[in-house]
């Protein structure tokens, strides 16, 4: 995981930047702290994944120039500087280089959505993918999952349809959403057809990082 890599380069940075002591421990638990909360929040917040990681390295860095400050008052040692600037350069890197590649790549939609989102249905309903799947699934710089879904015996196109809108309204997957908060600008639109052989459409739509 990239917040793993971040806390292992900071933790050596800081490591050559400073001493032996409580200054030491105390950043070194911070950083420690932050990667685990970044790691945590990503995994329960999938919507702050990827900005998360575009924060891990400046959040990092931070901690290590505040830790670093606190030896301003000992006259007796003065931390090596080239750490630190090792890790500004990172940062400059981070945000000229590998910011602009991150947002080209993770704006791109080159294969279908998944429909996790939206699966498993209630029970007595059948859901099967259809169609194309992969990167067979996109063109015009949109991505598209159709699940069809059936009912119960007897059970009408109106009321089927029905009930499927409300299934995914209360996964909270209806209409349009992002898929990040600042750094990955996807949307993926949930939509279902009504059908007039039993069975109901739902339709993932995947669109590219143009905003909703």
């Amino acid at each position: 995981m990239p917040q793993l890599i971040v806390l292992v380069v900071s933790s050596a940075v800081w490591a050559f930047a400073s001493r032996p002591g409580r200054i030491r421990n105390r950043t070194a638990a911070a950083l420690l702290i932050w990667a685990a909360a970044a790691l945590l929040l990503s995994r329960l917040v999938p919507v702050l994944k990827w900005d998360l990681i575009a924060a891990a390295l400046p959040v990092a860095t931070l901690i290590i120039v505040l830790g670093r400050r606190q030896y301003t008052r000992h006259a007796d040692h003065r931390p090596n500087k080239w750490p630190i600037v090792v890790l500004a350069a990172l940062n400059a890197v981070l945000c000229c280089a590998g910011g602009p590649v991150l947002l080209l790549v993770e704006q791109r939609v080159t294969e279908a959505p998944a429909p996790d989102g939206v699966l498993p249905l209630p029970d007595g309903l059948r859901g099967v993918q259809e169609g194309p799947t992969g990167r067979e699934a996109c063109g015009n710089a949109t991505c598209i999952t159709y699940v069809r879904v059936t009912g119960r015996p007897g059970q009408s196109d109106a009321d089927l349809a029905a009930e499927v809108r409300r299934h995914i309204a209360s996964r909270h997957a209806d209409g349009c959403h992002r898929l990040g908060l600042l750094v990955d600008r996807r949307k993926l639109c949930t939509s279902v057809g009504q059908g007039h052989d039993g069975s109901v459409s739902i339709v993932l739509e995947l669109a590219g990082g143009d905003g909703i």
